[in-house]
């Protein structure tokens, strides 16, 4: 029995806007008839969840 559609879901990168990813978004959905999300996430959305980038380690180090 097949599953229903999934998708998939691309977080963009630190440095990466998600026009770059457009092409894998694409071609994935062509060659797995999937959805395909992109999440657009630039260095706004990820400095404040990396603690290290202002030289404090994470919870339990």
């Amino acid at each position: 029995m097949p599953l229903p559609p999934q998708p998939i879901v691309i977080l963009g990168g630190f440095l990466i806007g998600p026009e770059a990813h457009a092409p894998m978004a694409a071609r994935l959905g062509k060659q797995t008839g999937q959805p395909v999300r992109l999440v657009p996430v630039g260095k706004p959305g990820w400095l404040p969840r990396w603690p290290s980038w202002r030289g404090t380690s994470p919870p339990g180090r």
